[in-house]
C-alpha cells in the first residue's frame, strides 16, 4: 500500500479501498486474538496429561522420559506459537492504527480504537486484577512447563527413584 499523508483528503477510491482492507486485517486480526488464546490453552491438556504419565510413578524411566519429552516439545511448540499469534495480532492492530489515522478515526472518536487510548477512559478506570497483563501471564505458565517438563527428563535419566511412588 502507498503511503498516504494523514492529513490530506481521501479520494472516494482511496477511501473504499482502506475500508476493504481495514475489514480483511480487523477479520485476519480477531483470528489471530482467538488463535492466541486457543492453541495454547488445548495445548496445556496435553502436557497436563504427559506429565501425569511421567509422574505417576508407573512405567520404567525409559516410558517416564519419553512422557516428559513429549511434554517438553508440545510446551516449546506451545509457547512459540502463542508468541507467534501474539506478534501477528499486534502487527494487524498496527496496521488498523494506521487505517484508522489515514480514515481519520482519531478526530471523530478521540481515540483510535486499535491503539491504547481504549485502555486509558478516564470514565472507566481499570481495576487491580484487570491492570495486569494476561499474555505475560499465560507466557510464564508456559516457561514453568518446559521447565517442568525439562525436569522430568532429566529426573527420568539421573535419577528414576524420584519419579517412583513408593
Amino acid at each position: 500500500m502507498a503511503e498516504l499523508d494523514a492529513s490530506a483528503e481521501l479520494d472516494e477510491r482511496q477511501r473504499e479501498t482502506l475500508l476493504a482492507v481495514y475489514a480483511v486485517v480487523a477479520e485476519r486480526r480477531v483470528s489471530q486474538a482467538e488463535l492466541t488464546w486457543q492453541v495454547p490453552t488445548m495445548s496445556f491438556a496435553g502436557q497436563a496429561f504427559l506429565l501425569g504419565l511421567a509422574l505417576n510413578g508407573g512405567g520404567t524411566p525409559f516410558t517416564q522420559a519419553l512422557a516428559g519429552a513429549l511434554s517438553l516439545v508440545v510446551a516449546v511448540m506451545s509457547l512459540q506459537v502463542f508468541l507467534k499469534h501474539q506478534y501477528l495480532e499486534r502487527m494487524d492492530s498496527a496496521r488498523l492504527r494506521q487505517i484508522e489515522r489515514w480514515l481519520g478515526v482519531e478526530a471523530v472518536l478521540g481515540h483510535l480504537p486499535h491503539g491504547a487510548g481504549h485502555r486509558e477512559r478516564a470514565d472507566a478506570p481499570p481495576r487491580a486484577l484487570t491492570r495486569l497483563r494476561a499474555t505475560q501471564g499465560w507466557a510464564v505458565v508456559q516457561v514453568a512447563m518446559v521447565l517442568g517438563a525439562l525436569f522430568v527428563v532429566v529426573t527420568a535419566w539421573l535419577a528414576p527413584d524420584l519419579l517412583r511412588s513408593h
